[in-house]
């Protein structure tokens, strides 16, 4: 009784692995097939290509980065071959447009980057020029007011001297009222 119940319990478990190896062996062909022989004996087995780096240098496309998008172009290419001979419909790759798309939005990154740098050096540059003009007109209101001050002063001193004969005056104004 004991041998039929291990045959039973082991049988959904050989299914589910020889499902699990079928679909294993299946990818491993078809990466084998989309790639070449050749990534699969390779260190790391079975691994997608190497994505594009991309150069450090913010708005040029360099050399490094042309040979980088050809090869990459042309490992996908190959790719697309392999599965067009086994019945699918990919299009084929263009590094020369994908460079030249490169290209043309980099200049354009970099057009807009040189605009905004612009605009901020001409807010800056309005910014001292009012800051200066802030600071003379500060300058000039208190000269001004220095000078008003001054000449208000200059006339009260003025206005406060006695005049000779200007006592005798006083007195007999006081003893008219």
């Amino acid at each position: 009784m004991a041998a039929p119940v291990a045959a039973a319990a082991a049988t959904p478990v050989a299914g589910v692995a020889g499902r699990f190896g079928l679909g294993l062996l299946n990818e491993i062909i078809a990466e084998l097939v989309t790639s070449g022989l050749g990534s699969a004996v390779q260190r790391g087995g079975i691994t997608p290509s190497s994505p594009m780096r991309g150069s450090d240098e913010r708005y040029m496309v360099s050399l490094g980065d042309i040979r980088e998008i050809e090869r990459y172009v042309s490992e996908e290419n190959y790719r697309r071959s392999m599965l067009n001979k086994a019945g699918g419909n990919y299009e084929y790759l263009d590094a020369d447009q994908i460079i030249k798309d490169t290209i043309a939005s980099n200049r354009l990154l970099a057009q807009e980057a040189g605009a905004r740098e612009r605009a901020l050096e001409q807010i800056r540059q309005q910014g001292n020029v009012q800051s200066a003009l802030a600071q003379s007109l500060g300058n000039a209101i208190g000269q001004g007011l220095t000078s008003t001050g001054n000449i208000y002063a200059q006339g009260i001193a003025t206005g406060s001297q006695r005049f000779p004969g200007e006592e005798a005056q006083i007195v007999e104004l006081g003893r008219a009222y």
